[in-house]
């Protein structure tokens, strides 16, 4: 009997990939097969540190060190009996009890995966994105109460510096703390949070964010029912919620695009880089992204332009980014076209505003939901940001699809779901509080209903997905156009993107040569886990 050859796997952090594939594969798989090894370091270091994780989490309870029997830190098992935590894209979330007067209440302690948001590369990244989600959270408890969020408990940036709710704190630190603060609204300093800054002697070389845990028999993570059969009357109760807290947030017009952030001293401002989780993504790939973290912008031209600069280093700097000649033409046509796009699938009357707050994450793994899809409660802020209110549109994912995919059926698909989507956000925005700019009451619905017949949409999700641009450009935007032979207009635009096109694109095929050979020693060294 002929012996059948078993080609060998790696573990991803989703499913597995042989050598073959991972030298198809879009992505850097440099890194993305160190991914799964790098987690479980991660694991074993929160298992190793889980006293220091009770003592810090009894801190934002207003616990005594007598007390810490009061505050257990909760595992789930593997197969073969290894403590684990669960863990987004982004975060370890590790589970903590607090036991109150025979309550127990379940806290989310979640600590970012610097090996996922640029740290490495960028360090202060970690700081930047626990400092804009708490931020955020307390920015919408304070001006938009109706959003389903959970309670934020406390938070810690990497260095030791520690915000405490004053509930947790003694009497003194909390007069202390308001009394120096009086003293600074004298002078005429405000934007003060209610939460107290305090150093901390442990966990000092991470950032945290505790807030309640949200789990139980009466909510569902919609990513866990979204793709079983469901009713006409979900799907309504899930649109309705979805645009509330979308039009909560949208309530108050904004001065910049940014992302709130929080300084030492507790002080909320709207002053940081829009939060654009491609960003962050590009970032722990080494790729410029041209936008520094004290970015913010009053025109939206700038912003545009910025991200379309961003699309190009990708091309640029990452060594897998094209597969052959035909293809880095086609690429570099493509992003030529996006800047050729800009002033017709953008409106030049909003240059300058309106900017609202946006959840850019908002995908069905962070919507928690009861049996008929009423929105219970909505976690992980961290890519939350005040964008163009262009930028206020259906979630790509309402039908399932990726931006990028939704061409032909799919695209049709989307489309219905995308016009009952704006029905409903019609009529709940006839129902709140009307919006208003520079005294002009203008409809965000409106803004919503046209863009996908016009472009607008599509323009906007590729502004915003770098891998899958070039499918929407080619799927979604080319149409509304004359049809141009497609090697034609490759040949003859993309020779403009950079000077001395061809010597480029023969340099970038000798480093993704050079890519492979990475992508194979890594394969097959300690760096990835091999599938058993």
């Amino acid at each position: 009997m002929e012996e059948v050859k078993v080609e060998a796997k790696r573990h991803l952090l989703r499913g597995t990939v042989t050598l073959e594939e991972a030298f198809t594969r879009e992505d850097d798989m440099r890194a993305a097969l160190q991914y799964p090894k790098k987690l479980g370091g991660f694991y074993v270091q929160m298992i190793e540190r889980r006293d220091e994780i009770q003592r810090l989490v009894a801190s934002h309870c207003g616990l005594k060190s007598a007390e810490l029997g009061r505050i257990t830190v909760r595992e789930d098992r593997a197969a073969d009996g290894t403590p684990v935590w669960r863990h987004g894209s982004f975060n370890v979330c590790v589970r903590v009890s607090f036991v109150d007067e025979q309550t127990r209440r379940d806290m989310a302690f979640r600590v970012p995966l610097p090996f996922k948001i640029g740290e490495y590369f960028e360090p202060g990244n970690a700081e930047e994105k626990v400092r804009s989600e708490a931020a955020t959270y307390i920015w919408i408890k304070e001006n938009c109460p109706d959003v389903p969020i959970p309670t934020l408990r406390g938070f810690g940036v990497p260095g030791g510096l520690s915000f405490f709710h004053p509930h947790s704190l003694p009497l003194w630190p909390r007069l202390r703390a308001s009394v120096w603060r009086f003293f600074c609204r004298l002078r005429g300093i405000s934007g003060f949070c209610e939460y107290i800054p305090k150093r901390r002697t442990t966990f000092t070389d991470h950032g945290y964010l505790i807030t309640d845990w949200i789990e139980g028999d009466d909510v569902r993570m919609l990513s866990d029912t979204f793709f079983e059969p469901h009713t006409p009357e979900q799907t309504r109760n899930l649109y309705r919620d979805m645009s509330r807290v979308m039009l909560s947030l949208s309530k108050i017009p904004q001065p910049r695009i940014g992302s709130w952030t929080l300084n030492d001293q507790g002080q909320i401002s709207l002053s940081s880089r829009p939060g654009l989780l491609h960003l962050y993504e590009m970032d722990n790939l080494a790729i410029p992204t041209n936008i520094e973290r004290s970015t913010t912008y009053s025109n939206a031209d700038s912003f545009y332009l910025d991200l379309l600069s961003g699309h190009d280093n990708r091309l640029l700097y990452q060594p897998n980014a094209i597969f052959d000649e035909e293809d880095a033409q086609g690429q570099a046509t493509d992003l030529l076209l996006m800047r050729a796009f800009l002033h017709q699938f953008t409106d030049r009357a909003q240059r300058h505003g309106p900017f609202v707050m946006q959840l850019t994450d908002l995908h069905a793994s962070n919507i928690f939901v009861d049996e008929q899809w009423n929105i219970k409660f909505i976690i992980d802020l961290e890519w939350a940001c005040s964008l163009p209110v262009s930028f206020l549109l259906p979630p790509a994912w309402l039908t399932g699809e990726f931006p990028s995919d939704l061409h032909g059926p799919e695209f049709e698909a989307f489309e219905t779901a995308y016009t009952e989507f704006v029905h409903i956000f019609r009529e709940e925005e006839k129902a709140s509080t009307r919006s208003n700019y520079n005294g002009l009451v203008y409809s965000r619905a409106s803004v919503m209903e046209g863009a996908l017949k016009t472009g607008q949409y599509s323009y906007h999700r590729a502004l915003r997905t770098p891998s899958g641009l070039f499918n929407i450009v080619r799927f979604q935007m080319k149409p509304f156009f004359d049809k141009v032979p497609s090697d034609q207009l490759r040949s003859s635009v993309s020779t403009f993107w950079r000077p001395r096109m061809n010597h480029w694109v023969a340099e970038k095929l000798e480093d993704l040569k050079n890519y492979r050979q990475q992508v194979s020693e890594i394969f097959h060294s300690n760096l990835s886990f091999i599938q058993t």
